[in-house]
């Protein structure tokens, strides 16, 4: 009885922790100007990947400017592997601009956390040396999705329908339970001088010992993502062109919840 009152304390920690966190980006303005990073990295890279997919330029630059990156674009999708070589690469280069905005973030909380005077420069500054393992993280994460797709869509074209729902649960239980060891690898990158290995052994211990206040804030999170998405469903339903407005609005309304995530996050690391 008194482990379940204690699971239950922890998990209402974690969602009080979530909260704030929201609170926090709200009250600290400068921190919003991380949002900035994902979305425009986010749209560049989504604009390159759909130019690389046609093998030519949609986008609103001069004529001769528009020639020189269409037989740019055409070269790189001129073999399929080739192409998808280079949107494997964009989606890296998006998602090592994520992982450092990640632990800039966390580093600049922490900063608030414990009132010591902070800016997004010296934030920078602090965490620039830190590149070069962030780069190595982001290689981490995108190799477990790249072999995840190609296994997925492989077992998809060659196994029966019984098959495909054994392996996909299968490989996606080992996706979700990396993801879950490696939660708080970024927070101990930007907080500690850890190697890789040492983040990530760490963090499985981290995971051990805050489980039930990581699945609190999990769960807060997860809410407020489900209810910002209600909105948009019903405009869908009564808009034709909703999606013309709602693309810029979702993608921020995404950004600002991860944002908070990685601030939760943060916060569970600090408090723990």
């Amino acid at each position: 009885m008194s482990n379940t009152i204690n699971r239950i304390t922890k998990f209402k920690n974690g969602l009080n922790i979530a909260y704030s966190s929201f609170g926090i980006l709200w009250e600290n303005k400068k921190l919003l100007i991380y949002l900035g990073i994902p979305i425009l990295a986010g749209a560049l890279v989504e604009t390159l990947a759909y130019n690389l997919q046609v093998g030519a330029c949609c986008v609103g630059v001069s004529l001769s400017q528009k020639d020189a990156i269409a037989r740019i674009l055409r070269i790189a999708s001129s073999y399929n592997w080739l192409r998808y070589i280079n949107i494997i690469l964009l989606y890296f280069l998006y998602l090592a601009i994520l992982t450092f905005e990640n632990i800039a973030l966390t580093y600049h909380t922490r900063k608030i956390k414990k009132q010591e005077p902070v800016s997004i420069r010296k934030t920078f500054a602090a965490c620039f040396p830190k590149l070069k393992i962030a780069l190595l993280w982001t290689s981490c994460i995108l190799i477990p999705i790249v072999t995840f797709y190609i296994l997925n869509t492989h077992i998809q074209k060659t196994s029966s329908v019984f098959l495909q729902f054994f392996y996909a649960s299968a490989l996606f239980a080992v996706f979700a339970s990396w993801s879950l060891i490696t939660a708080f690898v970024v927070q101990i990158i930007a907080l500690e001088n850890m190697e890789i290995i040492d983040a990530i052994r760490k963090s499985f211990y981290t995971i051990k010992q805050i489980f039930f206040e990581y699945l609190g804030a999990l769960f807060w999170i997860a809410l407020i993502s489900a209810l910002s998405a209600i909105p948009y469903i019903i405009l869908a339903e009564y808009l034709h062109n909703i999606y013309l407005i709602s693309i810029p609005l979702v993608l921020a309304t995404y950004c600002f919840i991860t944002s908070a995530y990685t601030v939760s996050k943060a916060l569970l690391y600090t408090e723990k």
